[in-house]
């Protein structure tokens, strides 16, 4: 895999999972204290990421590859963001505690 499809996956839904379950697996080994913020700064957390990963990808396929990203790739990846925040969290919305 090239840099350049790293960087087309890593704004699909799939690799927004994967980037975004990788971050948080290492935040909660390697950063002190992050087990200890609240389970609402957790998920503040997972949604901040699920939605930088895929325009941060977008935005950087441009100085790879030259093409410019234009509204429907930003929008591709905004909606990328939503799916895999939204379909990793709404199963457990009501069990979590604030």
């Amino acid at each position: 895999m090239t840099f350049t499809d790293f960087l087309t996956w890593g704004a699909t839904s799939a690799g927004v999972n994967a980037i975004v379950g990788f971050f948080e697996s290492f935040a909660i080994e390697w950063i002190p204290g992050f087990d200890a913020c609240s389970p609402r700064q957790k998920r503040a957390v997972a949604m901040a990421t699920s939605f930088i990963v895929p325009l941060a990808c977008t935005l950087a396929l441009w100085p790879t590859t030259g093409a410019i990203p234009n509204t429907e790739s930003l929008w591709q990846a905004t909606l990328a963001g939503f799916a895999s925040y939204f379909t990793g969290q709404t199963a457990h919305m009501r069990q979590l505690p604030n």
